[in-house]
């Protein structure tokens, strides 16, 4: 079952108000870069790496997790076949 679009911005969203609390009265959207996240460095991108894995049970490369990065990639990574099957091969 294919999730929503709007489902996982949410989602994500909603861990990276988690994992940056300063970024609570910041704007969010599709379009923002994961390095304009106050804060952002190697660990958070772990951080990112590992909310991802526990909420949609596919583990996003780090590489994927650079300050360049925007949400709509990480979404279209997600919702890939490719992403598809790799959360299939981790059970």
């Amino acid at each position: 079952m294919e999730m929503m679009t709007e489902t996982i911005i949410e989602s994500i969203i909603e861990g990276l108000r988690e994992i940056f609390p300063d970024a609570v009265q910041m704007e969010i959207s599709a379009d923002t870069t994961l390095g304009q996240m106050p804060e952002w460095d190697s660990m958070a991108a772990v951080n990112l790496q590992t909310y991802l894995l526990q909420q949609f049970d596919v583990e996003v490369p780090l590489e994927l997790l650079s300050d360049e990065t925007t949400l709509i990639e990480i979404i279209t990574f997600l919702k890939s076949p490719v992403s598809s099957q790799m959360g299939a091969a981790a059970h």
